[in-house]
């Protein structure tokens, strides 16, 4: 049960109060003092809270257990190392889980890549795919989506 609050601990989210509806009740308050806050960022629309990982970290918390991403369909990476000659120019670049164009572009070819060899369940001859290395392979699905980045840094924050 304590593992299950930290978690909701670490993916709570504060609210921001802004109004900009408010401006009858703006005009009556004119000389209102916003209390101090230490490291918030104020912009013009919202404030941007201090990371959850930060926070928890300030107060205490410590790490017990290492944390295991096992990557699976949507989320790992597969890049090329070795391939055919409609795909010598994708050498060390993601072809799964990443942009799709290469599907649309090249489907037969795609696919051929894709493919085990049909006796030895490896990897056809003169083609090699290896799994992207790291924590990159599932921070990002595609730019822009966000998979486990935000997690993976407030984690990294509390150590």
């Amino acid at each position: 049960m304590a593992y299950i609050l930290r978690f909701r601990k670490l993916c709570f989210l504060e609210p921001v109060k802004y109004s900009s509806c408010d401006k009858a009740k703006a005009d009556e308050k004119k000389s209102v003092e916003a209390p101090k806050v230490e490291n918030e960022e104020q912009g013009a629309v919202s404030a941007v809270p201090e990371p959850p990982g930060a926070k928890l970290k300030r107060e205490g918390l410590t790490a017990f257990h290492p944390v295991v991403l096992v990557p699976v369909i949507v989320t790992g990476g597969l890049e090329l190392w070795e391939g055919k000659p409609c795909y010598e120019d994708l050498f060390h670049r993601r072809f799964w889980g990443g942009s799709f164009t290469e599907i649309f572009k090249r489907p037969m070819c795609w696919l051929e890549h894709l493919s085990l060899d049909n006796e030895t369940r490896l990897d056809p001859p003169g083609i090699r795919v290896q799994p992207v290395p790291g924590l990159v392979a599932v921070d990002y699905f595609a730019p822009g989506y966000f998979v486990w980045a935000i997690l993976i840094e407030n984690l990294a924050r509390i150590g």
